[in-house]
């Protein structure tokens, strides 16, 4: 590694910028998947809110999950509904992550939107993965190099927890919502109260999802039905005010061949 310093600064500061999904224990991964494909997106709420009138010039991406994953993509959804698929990385390996630099830089405006997705493989899984930080845990996000630097940190979205808790016929969940625990504690029902949502979840859903129906039927609910909520914060975690609004899926996450685009930024 070479340090070059300079006694004259740059015209631009650089910045980092996560995509993708919350770490969230709402991040349910079910065993026995050959491939299923979990979204994340950056909404154009966020974007209108934080970019620059001149937006952000893009030069690298770092495309993060764990041991699941394996495939990430990033796409760009322009405002007049356009897609360009900005970094790819279709042979994913957890032992081998790099920053992928762009063959050119990529402008995102105010008013663009962002998905990225992630495909698992949870053949060997006999219990359900959840979001979080451990590394038999999962996520899905994608670390982008920018300038000029501004204060967005995090552009993202959040699963809906109404959406996830009826599944095990749950009410209430401990934490300051949206800030949840990475394992939180049902309150409501009775019936589950002082229960770790972990434990509930793979007591009651593990043979719920051991048909191909109910696989097809969850990855359908993931890419097509779900709410979510839009994420969008700084670096001192003060959010945007667009944080939090709840948002249904958009109608790009269903995209046929989605692994395929028109462009491919990323230096092979």
């Amino acid at each position: 590694m070479t340090l070059v310093l300079t006694p004259t600064l740059r015209a631009n500061d650089a910045g980092e910028l996560l995509i993708g999904a919350e770490v969230s224990p709402l991040m349910m991964i079910p065993p026995q998947y050959k491939k299923l494909t979990y979204p994340g997106y950056c909404f154009p709420e966020c974007t209108n809110e934080a970019f620059p009138p001149g937006g952000i010039h893009v030069f690298s991406a770092f495309l993060h999950s764990h041991l699941l994953g394996r495939a990430i993509r990033l796409f760009v959804i322009r405002s007049d509904g356009s897609r360009e698929l900005l970094v790819a990385d279709e042979n994913y390996d957890f032992n081998f992550q790099f920053n992928k630099p762009l063959k050119e830089e990529v402008i995102l405006y105010r008013g663009d939107s962002l998905m990225l997705q992630c495909d698992y493989n949870s053949k060997d899984r006999s219990k359900f993965t959840f979001g979080g930080e451990a590394t038999n845990d999962e996520m899905c996000l994608a670390d982008l190099s920018y300038y000029p630097k501004i204060p967005l940190a995090f552009c993202g979205s959040h699963p809906d927890a109404q959406d996830y808790l009826w599944m095990i016929e749950a009410e209430e969940i401990s934490g300051e919502w949206p800030y949840l625990d990475l394992n939180p504690t049902i309150i409501k029902p009775r019936d589950y109260e002082n229960t770790r949502l972990k434990t509930a979840v793979d007591d009651y859903l593990v043979e719920e999802f051991a048909s191909n129906r109910a696989k097809a039927d969850y990855q359908k609910f993931l890419l097509q039905e779900a709410n979510v909520l839009n994420a969008c914060y700084k670096s001192d975690l003060s959010d945007y005010p667009s944080s939090w609004i709840k948002r249904t899926i958009p109608s790009y996450s269903t995209w046929p061949n989605a692994s395929k685009s028109r462009r491919n930024c990323s230096r092979k």
